[in-house]
């Protein structure tokens, strides 16, 4: 008898479905696969760090760096990037140890170092590296307001000036337009027309102040949005005597503490 089409269809329906779940246990294999490496050479250059093996701690770092990317590696990525920062302070390379501080503020714009006390010499880089993130925090703004309030953090903050900008730029295209056309149509009077001179000249003059004024909110806003961003917030100082919510990096001198906490 001939194979009942239904039955052919169902056969090979199953037949797909199985091939799709075998792909898709593949792909989560090779993913906790490389999760495991990754993590088994993190934790290699945490100790190596910790025992002062600053160079083999780098390479470590810098061979698995390029295997982690998504957002579901973040903290690992954050965590690698200050971790090469540390060792770069440590073997006198500020420079590098400064590129690392800015990507991982790149990716947490409040990332803080302090929770356990830095030494002086990797608090005052990381400072430095938060003044050049401001500064290009700053630069953005000047092509962008409000862009570099987002490269900061404050998203809440780059919106409302994004939103002023766009409006007072429109409100001042507008009001000059109008203005403009209003301006032409006065000149354009002659002594027939002296009874409604005095009306279109109130006319202009009302757009041309509405004008000023949309204009100065719009400068305004550029100028704050540039000083906003150039400020940068130095690192609280101060140990806290109750548990942070955050990633939490510190370095005493001898040994390198990481780990993350949440509030109690």
């Amino acid at each position: 008898m001939p194979d009942d089409p239904a039955r052919a269809v169902r056969h090979k329906n199953k037949t797909m479905f199985l091939l799709f779940l075998m792909f898709l246990g593949q792909i989560s294999h090779a993913q906790t696969t490389d999760t495991s490496t990754g993590e088994h050479v993190l934790n290699s250059a945490r100790q190596h760090y910790e025992n002062g093996a600053y160079v083999k701690s780098i390479a470590e770092l810098e061979t698995i760096l390029p295997q982690l990317n998504g957002a579901e590696n973040g903290e690992a990525i954050i965590e690698i990037h200050v971790l090469l920062a540390f060792n770069y302070v440590a073997v006198g390379d500020e420079a590098s140890a400064i590129e690392h501080y800015k990507k991982a503020l790149a990716i947490e714009p409040k990332l803080q170092i302090d929770a356990y006390e830095p030494s002086p010499e990797v608090r005052a880089v990381f400072e430095e590296a938060t003044k050049e993130r401001a500064y290009e925090s700053a630069g953005c703004s000047c092509l962008i307001p409000g862009s570099g309030q987002f490269m900061r953090g404050d998203d809440l903050k780059g919106g409302a000036i994004i939103a002023v900008s766009v409006t007072s730029l429109a409100s001042t295209v507008i009001s000059w337009s109008i203005a403009d056309s209003k301006h032409n149509l006065y000149m354009s009077l002659g002594p027939d027309d002296i009874d409604m001179m005095e009306e279109v000249y109130e006319d202009y003059n009302h757009w041309r102040k509405m004008t000023i004024l949309s204009g100065t909110v719009l400068l305004g806003v550029y100028v704050y949005s540039i000083i906003d961003a150039t400020i940068s917030k130095k690192p609280s100082l101060s140990k806290s005597t109750s548990r942070q919510t955050g990633l939490l990096l510190g370095y005493d001198g001898e040994r390198a503490r990481i780990g993350y906490a949440t509030k109690l």
